[in-house]
């Protein structure tokens, strides 16, 4: 595992860290940087209840801890085994 701007990630993990870090697209939210940031602002405004957030195909949790942290009172994440 490593680290990278506050987030834990799998040794062989690149894309994901490069992402966040470039200038074009970095955005903080919850006091850490977010993956595709511009797109969780435009789902939330799209959610009223607000009650649980499903993060389909979690990988390292990255979006599920900013929802459930500032926004759903719970989380479920999804990490499909591959067969």
């Amino acid at each position: 595992m490593k680290m990278a701007d506050g987030w834990w990630f799998p040794d062989g993990e690149e894309h994901l860290p490069g992402w966040m870090a470039d200038p074009r697209v970095r955005m903080i939210l919850n006091g850490r940087p977010a993956y595709q940031g511009q797109k969780q602002q435009a789902a939330l405004e799209l959610c009223t209840k607000r009650r649980v957030v499903v993060d389909v195909g979690a990988h390292v949790g990255l979006d599920a801890h900013r929802a459930v942290v500032e926004h759903f009172r719970g989380r479920r994440s999804n990490r499909s085994a591959t067969v």
